[in-house]
């Protein structure tokens, strides 16, 4: 999910560093947090991929679903090269 606060995930296997922390974030949970990369397609036409870097990505267990900022996001896409679609 596009979010515009803290980039968190809830599967601990996400994560390629770690560390416990305690505290909260809106009134979930946080337990860790840590840099998750993740493997996208440069376009939808396209099999080529980049990586995706996000550090002091916060682990929730208990959240729905992911969630990335969308400012982050887009900058780490336009750094890769990669499409928006619908973008100016």
């Amino acid at each position: 999910m596009i979010v515009s606060g803290k980039n968190y995930a809830r599967n601990r296997s996400s994560f390629q560093t770690y560390r416990r922390i305690q505290g909260t974030l809106g009134g979930s949970k946080v337990i860790g947090i840590g840099t998750v990369e993740l493997q996208v397609r440069r376009s939808p036409a396209s099999k080529e991929t980049g990586k995706l870097v996000l550090e002091d990505v916060l682990h929730i267990p208990t959240a729905i679903c992911n969630g990335v900022n969308i400012t982050q996001a887009i900058d780490c896409i336009k750094d890769l090269g990669m499409v928006l679609h619908g973008a100016m």
